[in-house]
């Protein structure tokens, strides 16, 4: 009898480990399966946060085109040689557009860059638009590169249309060393941005 009860006792406890075991392979068995679910939900959290993403902002002062740099038949001074610079350009928001700048250029390049010190004043379409550069003319080994900022405005308006940006213009010259090149066909971008402003003038 003492035979029977120890048997129906190890039975019993031996019923109740392997319900115990069930047990809790049933609760980890329900953790994981949740677990890939928790991170296909996280991933589309991140995948749907990357999605949505700020658009990139589109320039209002975007014009494309043609230009060249002619020498000047004044002599250079001490502090300055002039140029003058055109441009035929078309794009947003001055639709087409005839650039002209008359250039003023340091004849000693910076010790660092090699480049010469610039600045131009000018208009579009003759004086529809005040333009003012201010930037450095490089002659990189070839062609030259006119680059700066550019501001344009009407001065007729208290309160008008007014871009500011960045020219760039590259091209070939038949003499790189001179301070002011002589260039032929150049291309020509001003990107930047434009709105209605009121522009205090003197």
């Amino acid at each position: 009898m003492k035979t029977n009860g120890s048997i129906l006792l190890g039975a019993k406890l031996m019923v109740r480990v392997a319900i115990c075991c069930l047990a809790l392979v049933a609760s980890h068995g329900g953790s994981f399966a949740q677990s890939p679910q928790d991170d296909s939900s996280v991933e589309r959290r991140s995948l749907s946060g990357n999605a949505i993403a700020a658009p990139a902002a589109i320039p209002t002062l975007l014009m494309e085109g043609k230009g060249q740099i002619a020498q000047s038949s004044n002599p250079c001074t001490s502090k300055s040689c002039s140029g003058t610079f055109t441009a035929t350009l078309s794009g947003r928001p001055f639709g087409k557009a005839d650039l002209t700048l008359n250039l003023s250029v340091n004849p000693t390049a910076d010790a660092f860059t090699g480049c010469n010190q610039v600045t131009g004043t000018g208009g579009i379409n003759v004086t529809a638009y005040t333009v003012n550069l201010v930037g450095q003319v490089c002659a990189p080994g070839v062609g030259y590169i006119l680059s700066g900022s550019i501001q344009i405005y009407a001065p007729t308006a208290a309160s008008g249309t007014a871009a500011i940006g960045t020219l760039i213009a590259f091209g070939g010259t038949n003499i790189p060393p001179d301070p002011v090149p002589n260039s032929g066909p150049s291309l020509v971008s001003i990107i930047g941005a434009s709105g209605k402003i009121p522009v205090l003038l003197p």
